[in-house]
Formats: structure tokens, sequence, C-alpha cells
């Protein structure tokens, strides 16, 4: 899974690219928002990984064509749930609270893991699922222009049998 890890702190960054390294995780680490947008415009990450001081960079994140895609955890100190909120309305799936024992994060980043496969595995479901349906619509209508077709042809056949009944009234009349 590709992973993006934005973290100030060296020793923190490093404890989270070797715990997801090896939890078999592709992972670009980032000590700044610059060098993060630029990793993100160039790649899509399945796992986006923060520092709560990243607040614009997760909502430009989320403004991307791709944005969407990613699951975004952030990392913060903070137990406010004003604070906590705000992180969820800049586009976050969800948050860590530093400091983090590595025992619960492994239980963290599992969980985060599944959310990121089923995130994934909508993704490629979506566009067969839109070519599916732009596919019974075109049958649909299809289906309609055969059935205005034959309901055209029935309505003429009809005006003709009327005509001729008319026209031989008509000459039986004369």
């Amino acid at each position: 899974m590709k992973t993006l890890v934005v973290e100030d702190d060296i020793s923190m960054r490093r404890l989270l690219e070797t715990m997801l390294c090896s939890r078999g995780h592709e992972v670009i680490a980032c000590s700044n928002a610059e060098a993060a947008w630029d990793a993100y415009q160039r790649e899509v990450y399945s796992l986006v990984i923060l520092s709560v001081d990243d607040l614009q960079l997760c909502r430009q994140m989320r403004g991307a064509p791709y944005g969407d895609q990613s699951v975004i955890v952030f990392l913060t100190v903070s137990r406010q749930p004003e604070e906590l909120q705000m992180l969820l309305e800049a586009g976050a799936d969800d948050y860590l609270i530093k400091p983090i024992e590595a025992e619960f994060l492994n239980v963290r980043l599992a969980i985060i893991e599944q959310q990121a496969s089923k995130r994934i595995g909508h993704k490629r479901v979506e566009p067969a699922l839109r070519e599916s349906t732009a596919s019974a619509r075109w049958l649909l209508f299809m289906s309609n222009c055969t059935n205005l077709k034959i309901l055209l042809r029935l309505t003429l056949l009809n005006i003709s049998m009327i005509w001729c009944i008319v026209c031989s009234k008509l000459t039986k009349c004369l």
C-alpha cells in the first residue's frame, strides 16, 4: 500500500516509517507540507498520515482530483473535541493521539489499512458500475426506440386500414 507520512519530528517519522514498512507499505516520508504536496501531486496514496500542523495540506489533498481516494489520518497531541472536530472538517478520516505506543499503533494501523482497502475496492468498482449503468440506459433507450418504431408501424397500419375502410365506404356510397 502506498503511504505518505508527513511529520516534522524525525523520531516519530522514523517510527511510523519503520512500522509501516514492516507491515508491507511503500512509504514516502516528508518533513514538511511543501515536499508532501509535491509527492502527492505525482502519485496517488492509499494512506496519508499528517501531523496536526497540516490542516491546509489536508484540504489541498481533498480538493485534488483524486483526493477522495486516500485515507487521511492526523497525528495530534490534542484530546479536545473541538480540535479533533477541526481535523475531521479539514478532511481527515481519523486521528491518532501522540504519544502513541507501538502496540497500539500496530492495532490502529490494521484498522486504517482496512479502511484504505475498502476505499480502494470501491474506487475500482465504481467505474465498472457507472459503465454498466450507462450500458443499461443505452439498452433501455434502444428498447424504447424499437418499441417506438413498432408503435409507429402499428399506427401507420391502423391509419392505412382506416383509410381503406373509409375509401371502401365512399365507393359504395357513390
